[in-house]
């Protein structure tokens, strides 16, 4: 398949990719599209989604962007920071195993 006849939508997506959505009608009302910063690897996009769904306020208050521009450095330290709330959350059911196994590693 060429690029030039791949979809261009995330409703073209689906149905390209999974035929049986072909018979699914889509309606996206209310969608407001925000500019948003690009990310600067091939591997952050998951954690700018992650920030734009916690900082989202509707305001394109950075430079007309929905979020700051960030280095690689500083989304090291948002995927840390994302890791570690998640790990030790007291709602993470094997919290206290995660912490006993990482203690251990640091003994060594």
């Amino acid at each position: 398949m060429c690029i030039r006849d791949s979809p261009r939508t995330h409703e073209g997506v689906l149905k390209w990719k999974y035929p049986i959505m072909l018979s699914v009608h889509f309606v996206c009302e209310g969608v407001q599209c925000v500019d948003t910063p690009i990310q600067p690897n091939g591997h952050d996009c998951g954690v700018l989604v992650l920030k734009f769904i916690e900082m989202w306020d509707g305001v394109s208050q950075f430079n007309g962007k929905a979020l700051p521009d960030y280095t690689i450095e500083e989304l090291q330290l948002i995927r840390q920071k994302f890791v570690c709330d998640w790990v030790l959350n007291e709602d993470n059911v094997l919290r206290d195993e995660v912490i006993q196994h990482y203690d251990l590693l640091l003994k060594k």
